[in-house]
This record gives structure tokens, C-alpha cells and sequence, in this order.
């Protein structure tokens, strides 16, 4: 834990009269206030284990300049300037042993403008305010220059200063109390992927491996147990795919080292050409993580970035590799159930149509399997009809009959992805969709071995050249439909 420095003003009024011989001389009221800054432990170095050199240049201000607070170093404080109303003071600190008390600065009461804060030790500066505006103050919740003071006459004002430093991925904050400390560590989280699939042209590249497009978005619980955003990134300039840093995208958030056991989760979403793929939700990462390029930092892998593939890119020693890339149409489609057909690829004939575009599937007509019992669907009515992927839960809306289906996605997948060994093992294409049918609404015409082979089937999560199930869920102005799916090979 770094030993941090913590400040305060301190005020003593002094009532100033002139007297001379016999002769009276009126002088203006002049109350003047002593202001001090008391930092505690100021005597013990401020030390930063593993301080390195970092090799990602990503870590920018929000005027575009790098690096722009003081690197992190073991040397102690001796002194302060402090620019108030345009004004410059240096303070030195006391030699006091165990104490940190600055010398006294004397201003007149009234209102000032604290425009700079800089710490500095024999060698140069090591800790300044951030200024108002910068991610820290916006995003970190710190507190930045210029902010005013009010000085008031025979009173005392509790005054709070945020100082930082550059320490490797991160800022490491000090915060400046009264009688309180507040350790903040401004911590930096990284994250980079790839998307490899054959509509590459849809992202503006030339290739089957695409950078990814990702927003992060992090969160910490708050003392009601909800969890508050606290600082979002995203590598995405306006809507283009083109000219995506080949390098990390680092988002900044506080951590306040004086409180235990912080509950904090990142959620990772890739921004796609047809729309936004959540990958992560609200993932927990341990309490004070941080990117750390030799792995000390308890974030991602040895080089302390969370890296990720979306398809079959080759790197499965990742941190992640979700399923490919799916497109879908986002706006609704023509869907109409035209037969019952028995099929071993599925019960039904379905057609869809009603779009346009380079997606995952073409309209036409499909082979697929009633999901929901407990609605209903007519024979050759047109409905028009959502479409989502068993494979993007988290896309899925919050509706009773879709709820039903969501727990089941894994076994649906391996439910079309196994159809030849449910054959095998003597399940006509009804018994199959029976089984369906129990598994989401726990209702139908299953029979015991039906019902007890579903018992035993297991989550699966598909792989390049499998069936991925998507959703036809028909929009109308009431629920009593039945969902209808239907399996499409993901991207090969």
C-alpha cells in the first residue's frame, strides 16, 4: 500500500491596528488567515513497487497530450506550489520530525481561485491536481483545478486537494483530506481482439482477420449492492471500421484503496456493421486489478491485456474466443410457417423473406422446429417476424416466451448439432421436436424416453462449421403465437 500524503488548511485570524504618539490613524479591518497544509506521513517515502516502463503509447490526456502528470517516484516530498489567483507560492515543509505541516501562507479573508497544485521533492515534481475537465475528474470522480476556497473570518475550512502521478498503465492518485484519508488509484484495464470471418468486407477490411471494434464499460456496486457505472472507452471513432488502433483500447477507472473487498465487473461489447454483440456482462475482475505488461497486475494474460477472438482466428490461448460473427437483419423480416415435413434437419417448412442484404442466411425457405408449446401458430399466415441468435443472449429481449427459451440455448444447440446421433439412437424427427417442446415450455406430447434422454442432454456451445440457432419471434400485437426457429451454419 502507498504511503499517501494528505493536506488541510488551516486558518488563524489576525485583527492588524496602527498607533502612533498622540495621533490617531484609522486603518481598514484587515482580517488575515493563516493557511497551512498538513500531510500526514509525509516523513515516509512514497514508494511504487514495480514502476516500469510502458511500451503501449495509448494513454493520453483529453487535449491529446501523453504522460501529462508527474511520473511516480520513490524520492519524498519537500515542498509545494500552489498558484492561487494568479499568484505563485512556494511552501516548504516543516522539519518537525513525524510531522508534515507546510510553512505559512497568509492571505486576507475572502474567496480564491486555487488554479495549480504541484508536489515536488529534490528532483522535480511528483504529484499535481488534475484539472477539471480530464477523465480523472469526470470519469475517476477526483477532484480537479481550478476550484475555489472561501476563507472567512474567526472560522476554520476544511479543504480537499487531489493529487496524481503517472505510475506504468495507471494514475496513482493521493488524496488530500482533514483529519481523513481518501487513497484513490486511478487503474487502467486493457483489452484487444480480432473478428475473423468472410464478411470482412463489411467492415471496411481486406482480410479474414478484422481488429475489433469494442466499447468497455466498467462498474463498481454500489452501497446498495446496484452496480454504478464508473468509466466507459470505446476504440470506434464515429461509425467507420477503418483505422482502428492495431493497439489496446485502455479505459481508466478509481479504485479507492482504503476500502476492502470493492465489487467491480467489466461488460465488453463488439460493435458490428448490422448492430452491437454483448460478449462480456458485467464480468467481476478482482478488486485493484490492473494491466500490467509482466502480469502483475491480475488483469488478462501475461501482458496484461484481455485478449479475444471472435471466430476460428487461431489464438485459443486467448482470454476469450466467442462464437463467430453472425449478421442479422435488425429491422423485421416476412415469416410464414407453410408445412409440417418430418425432416431429420427439422419438423417444419418455413419461408422467410422480406430483406436484403449480405447476412447469414438468404430468404428462401428452411427446414426448422417449433420452440414454444404453449402458443400458438397458423399454417400460411405471412407474420412479419424479429430474428436473434441463440448465440447473443444478451440481445435477446426480456419477454416471457423468449425467457423460456434463453436457459435452453445450449441444449438446443446440441440438440441441432447432434440430430445424427439422436437418430441413431431411434428419435424420429417428431420425437425430436417433442423434446424441444419439453425442454423450453416443459409441456407436449414427449414420451418417458423422450423426456428422460432430455434429461440428460448437456450445453453446448457451437464451433466454426456448426448449427447456430436463430429465433423467428412474430411481431403482432398480442403473444399468442409460437416462436419459431431454425438452425444456420455459423461463418465457416
Amino acid at each position: 500500500m502507498k504511503k499517501l500524503l494528505m493536506g488541510l488548511f488551516t486558518m488563524a485570524l489576525i485583527m492588524i491596528s496602527f498607533t502612533a504618539c498622540d495621533d490617531t490613524v484609522d486603518v481598514p479591518d484587515v482580517r488575515m488567515v493563516d493557511v497551512t497544509f498538513d500531510l500526514e506521513n509525509l516523513n515516509l517515502s512514497n514508494k511504487f513497487d514495480g514502476v516500469k516502463t510502458s511500451n503501449k503509447e495509448v494513454f493520453t490526456k483529453n487535449d491529446g497530450t501523453t504522460i501529462p502528470y508527474p511520473e511516480c517516484a520513490t524520492t519524498e516530498a519537500t515542498y509545494v506550489k500552489v498558484m492561487i489567483d494568479g499568484t505563485e507560492y512556494t511552501v516548504e515543509f516543516t522539519a518537525l520530525p513525524g510531522n508534515s505541516t507546510t510553512e505559512v501562507i497568509q492571505l486576507a479573508e475572502g474567496t480564491y481561485s486555487v488554479q495549480e497544485f504541484t508536489v515536488y521533492g529534490p528532483d522535480g515534481p511528483l504529484y499535481s491536481a488534475p484539472e477539471v475537465g480530464s477523465d480523472e475528474v469526470v470519469s475517476g470522480g477526483l477532484k480537479g483545478v481550478p476550484f475555489d476556497v472561501t476563507l472567512g473570518a474567526f472560522t476554520k475550512t476544511k479543504v480537499t486537494v487531489d493529487v496524481v502521478c503517472w505510475h506504468e498503465f495507471s494514475y496513482q492518485p493521493l488524496a488530500w483530506n482533514w483529519f481523513e484519508i481518501d487513497r484513490n488509484q486511478v487503474k487502467t484495464l486493457c483489452f484487444f481482439g480480432d473478428v475473423c470471418t468472410k464478411f470482412y468486407q463489411d467492415f471496411g477490411a481486406s482480410d479474414y482477420d478484422v481488429i475489433a471494434a469494442i466499447e468497455v464499460e466498467i462498474f463498481r456496486k454500489d452501497g446498495t449492492g446496484a452496480w454504478e457505472s464508473i468509466a466507459t472507452g470505446s476504440n470506434q471513432d464515429g461509425s467507420s471500421f477503418t483505422g482502428i488502433a492495431g493497439s489496446p483500447l485502455c479505459v481508466e477507472y478509481v479504485d479507492n484503496e482504503t476500502l476492502d473487498a470493492e465489487e467491480f465487473a467489466f461488460t465488453l461489447t463488439l460493435i458490428t456493421p448490422t448492430g452491437s454483440v454483448v460478449l462480456e456482462d458485467k464480468t467481476p475482475f478482482d478488486d485493484g486489478a490492473y494491466s500490467d505488461d509482466a502480469g502483475a497486475g491480475n488483469f488478462g494474460g501475461s501482458d496484461g491485456v484481455w485478449n479475444f477472438n471472435v471466430g476460428e482466428c487461431g489464438n485459443t490461448s486467448d482470454e476469450a474466443n466467442y462464437p463467430a460473427y453472425l449478421p442479422l437483419p435488425t429491422g423485421l423480416v416476412q415469416f410464414k410457417l407453410l408445412s409440417e415435413v418430418g425432416a431429420e434437419d427439422g419438423f417444419y417448412n418455413l419461408e422467410v423473406g422480406g430483406f436484403t442484404g449480405n447476412f447469414a442466411f438468404a430468404p428462401g425457405q428452411f427446414h426448422g422446429w417449433c420452440v414454444d408449446y404453449d402458443t400458438s401458430i397458423y399454417f400460411g399466415v405471412q407474420y412479419e417476424a424479429r430474428v436473434w441468435s441463440l448465440l447473443d443472449i444478451a440481445s435477446i429481449p426480456d419477454q416471457t416466451r423468449l425467457n423460456r427459451i434463453k436457459p435452453m440455448a445450449g441444449k438446443l444447440h446440441w440438440i441441432i448439432n447432434h440430430l445424427d446421433d439422436l437418430t441413431a439412437a431411434g428419435f424420429s424427427p417428431k420425437d425430436i421436436q417433442d423434446m424441444i417442446w419439453w425442454l423450453v415450455s416443459a409441456d407436449g406430447p414427449a414420451t418417458a424416453s423422450v423426456k428422460t434422454y432430455a434429461a440428460g442432454v448437456a450445453d453446448y456451445n457451437p464451433k466454426v462449421g456448426d448449427m447456430a440457432m436463430l429465433i423467428f419471434d412474430p411481431y403482432i400485437q398480442n403473444d399468442d403465437t409460437r416462436v419459431q426457429a431454425f438452425g444456420v451454419r455459423i461463418d465457416p
